[in-house]
């Protein structure tokens, strides 16, 4: 029992100074919701040995551990799951959150009112019979309107557990169509207009640290130049802190 005690002090020791010396890491886990995911995942050695870290890569982890939970549900083993393996089998799922997020941030709302969640249930093409636990995944929250009692979860209002969460899913939609920008002009637009928004900053750190783990350097090259190109800040300050905060994270 003592040593058990012992250990357990250590990991949370060892965990503490690891926060601290992140210093964008220790910024997010001073949110209830992430600071309990964080947790969790610190039982995991590949995760205890990680010695940098950046904001994006957290989440990305973080957003993999509630699909490892998520695709558990029906008691299927999936430890030995690949990363890879894991998003193909949540595929749908995450194209969902990623849409409503991205849709959601557009319209300047964290509440996501039932007709946009059924618009972009049939966009994506989620039908709840075949995924019916794709509201329940740890991301989003429901409530209902007092005097509107329903037990149909399409039918009540919804929100991103943290804005940081529906930040991260926008930041991935927008990756996809980085990837596909022949077909995605709006979206490339939107990254024009945008860019030098304060509401958005998240966003364009998630944006950049996602540039940054694709697998080829077609989203990179992309991102930057649409980030070092017109339209420019006309002072240049809101410029520099634009073009720092996506340095630290690649």
């Amino acid at each position: 029992m003592k040593n058990e005690l012992d250990n357990s002090l250590n990991k949370s020791q060892k965990l503490f100074r690891f926060l601290k010396t992140n210093r964008s890491i220790w910024g997010v886990a001073h949110i209830p919701v992430n600071l309990e995911l964080i947790c969790s995942l610190w039982s995991n050695e590949d995760f205890i040995e990680t010695n940098e870290l950046t904001i994006t890569s957290l989440y990305t982890v973080m957003i993999e551990w509630l699909c490892r939970r998520y695709l558990s549900m029906p008691n299927k083993n999936i430890q030995n799951l690949s990363k890879h393996e894991v998003n193909q089998r949540c595929k749908k799922e995450l194209a969902f959150l990623e849409n409503l997020a991205f849709n959601g941030m557009k319209s300047n709302t964290i509440i996501l009112r039932p007709n946009l969640l059924r618009k972009v249930l049939n966009e994506e093409k989620v039908s709840l019979h075949n995924h019916p636990h794709v509201l329940n995944m740890g991301v989003l929250k429901s409530f209902t309107k007092q005097g509107f009692d329903t037990q149909i979860e399409t039918d009540k209002d919804h929100y991103f557990v943290h804005l940081s969460f529906q930040e991260y899913f926008a930041a991935r939609y927008l990756i996809k169509a980085l990837k596909e920008s022949s077909t995605h002009k709006e979206e490339i637009k939107f990254i024009q207009r945008e860019k030098y928004n304060q509401r958005y900053a998240l966003v364009f750190t998630f944006l950049s640290g996602l540039s940054n783990e694709d697998d080829t350097t077609i989203c990179l090259n992309i991102f930057w130049r649409l980030i070092l190109t017109s339209p420019m800040d006309l002072l240049g300050i809101r410029h520099m802190q634009l073009v720092i905060s996506c340095i630290e994270e690649t």
